[in-house]
């Protein structure tokens, strides 16, 4: 018969323990843990088998003392869960399937509402821009992640006339000095000053080809500073030389 086994260790000598399960299922060398008598095992329990190949599957199990602290932990875990959404043991796989459809239902319904705020908000900053002498619209977006800050950020730059407009947003809880920064527009500008602009939030970030994003400690408190030098770099439009 063909033995399956890895190999064996170097200096090994003596006979090798064999273990034969069944008639033809398994042949194969003994893994070296060995008890007097199977009572000692007191439960052995098949959880599941995968095919590994054709012809070759793994079982999982489990028995004796790691089979006791598998069932206690689970048992543990299934308590909590059934005290935290205060339903019976066999309810638990349909309450968590509602939660699911639930907090789908949510996030279609905030998705909805951000594209909504999101709308209104570039428009403001669309006129912002404009009446900019270099075309400049910084605004403070209040608690948001970078997503929302980028979904404003698209609507804004498809809503201008220039690609040299630059966009300065800012956001985190509300109070909290500390939060996120997005700074998109002319890539000349942002892609050499996007690191400066970071710094002076006490933060750090990165990006390219016109978004830089970071993180900042002082986002809200230097925002008047990062608005100053921006105009100071950002060049402004040459107004229409008169004929004479």
């Amino acid at each position: 018969s063909e033995v399956r086994s890895r190999l064996l260790p170097e200096g090994l000598e003596g006979p090798i323990r064999l273990v034969q399960i069944g008639n033809g299922v398994d042949l194969n060398t003994c893994c070296g843990t060995h008890c007097p008598t199977l009572g000692q095992l007191q439960m052995i329990k098949f959880f599941r088998m995968e095919k590994v190949k054709p012809t070759i599957f793994r079982v999982y199990f489990a028995a004796a003392k790691r089979l006791n602290s598998i069932m206690n932990n689970m048992y543990d875990t299934q308590a909590k869960l059934t005290s935290m959404m205060a339903c019976t043991e066999s309810e638990q796989v349909q309450r968590v399937t509602q939660l699911l459809y639930d907090k789908r239902d949510l996030e279609n319904d905030i998705r909805t509402l951000n594209e909504k705020l999101s709308t209104s908000q570039s428009k403001e900053i669309i006129e912002k821009c404009r009446s900019s002498e270099v075309n400049l619209a910084i605004a403070d977006l209040g608690d948001v992640d970078i997503g929302y800050m980028t979904l404003v950020s698209t609507k804004v730059m498809n809503g201008i006339d220039t690609d040299q407009a630059i966009l300065l947003f800012v956001g985190g809880e509300d109070g909290c000095d500390e939060g996120s920064f997005l700074l998109v527009g002319d890539k000349t500008i942002v892609d050499k000053f996007g690191k400066k602009v970071a710094e002076i939030f006490d933060g750090r970030g990165g990006g390219r080809n016109g978004k830089f994003q970071g993180k900042g400690s002082r986002v809200r408190s230097s925002l008047e500073e990062v608005k100053n030098f921006l105009t100071f770099i950002i060049p402004k439009p040459h107004s229409p030389t008169k004929a004479s």
